[in-house]
């Protein structure tokens, strides 16, 4: 089985699970649970198979535009089911999901990212547009803007819903891609320089998300919030993976702000698993007293079993003042890097994989039962594409 280097030896082909890679995730649960709710927002609600037969027809429609395995698309996108459904179509087709920080608007910078990524096309919303139309300017592999917010045909923008509708779901019935294909290109926030991509595999985010599961000790009864964004690795793993991979409902807020829309979600649909970054923590904090307190303590609050905080350091006192006044602990994600991975002499390594001698651009998965710290490979500051498609010839 070939890795995202191009090499494997016969020892890794043993080792592999081929069950690694985000396509068997859907799948499986899709068959144990096919009529239960695996995504819902405040206007749409989509059960395991629609949710899997919705990935099936967009995958078909990404190929029948052109799109093929190996090649980039970015997803500059608030949370919604366009950033799931996009995404699993991509994993299915073997291709590359590049989730951009939304927050990044300047031409300049988008241009770079989907330049150094070697995207294709877009999946976006009419708000980033302004960004991207003139970021797409001599980027000649830049092929397609697909947008959830309908066409702008003279700006050559697409309706990324009938683009999805037009794909004939029986034309992926079984995934194309391997455990050790790269599944996402995921970018730093390049506050000490330009942002550097980080190359995951499929079977480094699925065993990611089963440690994360091992910690946490949910089940398929658990309802998981997700008001964090989708492109962070930390709300894509501890939310979107986590549920998906149990079976689990996945409640999708677009923002953190403001909090009411996704308080009124959590009550309606009895979250049981809140997970946020420290801020969100201290904000509550701080109103967990009087009848604000009460409110959220008895009535939004009232299921949740289980806080998770990540993505940046708990102040004691936020933690020590949350779980007094709610009663609920908060247990911190180790790590809080945008790119979930390790850095190396100048590299940044993806966690979950052994270490060797792994080229620039590439990600070799080892067969590892859980998330070791390893090495991934090394992934440098430019030309992530030629890398990732010049194989290894060993």
């Amino acid at each position: 089985m070939p890795s995202a280097n191009g090499s494997a030896s016969k020892a890794d082909a043993r080792t592999i699970d081929p069950r690694l890679t985000l396509n068997a995730l859907l799948d499986e649960s899709e068959a144990r649970f096919p009529n239960r709710i695996a995504l819902v927002t405040a206007g749409q609600s989509f059960d395991y198979t629609r949710l899997r037969e919705r990935a099936r027809k967009a995958a078909a429609a990404f190929r029948a535009r052109g799109v093929r395995k190996g090649d980039s698309v970015a997803l500059v996108l608030r949370n919604g089911p366009e950033f799931v459904v996009a995404y699993f179509a991509l994993a299915r087709l073997g291709a590359v999901a590049v989730p951009v920080n939304f927050l990044v608007t300047k031409p300049e910078e988008l241009r770079f990212m989907l330049e150094d990524s070697g995207a294709v096309g877009v999946v976006t919303q009419r708000e980033f547009l302004k960004g991207l139309l003139p970021a797409r300017k001599n980027l000649p592999r830049l092929r397609w803007i697909w947008s959830r917010d309908g066409d702008q045909p003279e700006c050559g923008v697409e309706d990324f819903a009938r683009f999805v509708d037009a794909g004939d779901a029986e034309a992926f019935a079984q995934g194309e891609a391997a455990p050790d294909d790269v599944a996402a290109i995921l970018y730093t926030s390049g506050t000490t320089g330009l942002p550097k991509g980080v190359m995951l595999s499929h079977a480094n985010m699925v065993t990611d998300v089963d440690a994360c599961l091992r910690l946490i000790g949910f089940t398929e009864r658990d309802v998981i919030l997700c008001i964090l964004p989708m492109f962070h690795t930390f709300a894509w793993t501890a939310n979107v993976l986590a549920s998906l991979r149990l079976g689990a409902k996945l409640v999708v807020c677009p923002a953190v702000a403001p909090p009411m829309p996704w308080l009124k979600l959590m009550a309606k649909h009895r979250v049981t698993l809140f997970t946020a970054v420290p801020p969100v923590y201290t904000l509550l904090a701080k109103e967990v007293k009087g009848f604000k307190g009460l409110a959220l303590k008895h009535w939004f609050f009232r299921r949740v079993k289980l806080c998770v905080s990540g993505a940046g350091p708990l102040p004691p006192d936020t933690a020590d003042t949350f779980g007094e006044r709610m009663g609920i602990p908060i247990t911190p994600r180790a790590g809080g890097d945008a790119a979930a991975g390790h850095r190396r002499g100048g590299t940044r390594a993806a966690a979950g994989h052994r270490g060797g001698d792994l080229r620039p651009g590439a990600v070799r998965h080892a067969g590892l039962p859980r998330p070791s710290g390893g090495d991934a490979g090394h992934v440098h500051e430019r030309r992530l594409v030629q890398d990732r498609r010049h194989r290894d010839p060993r």
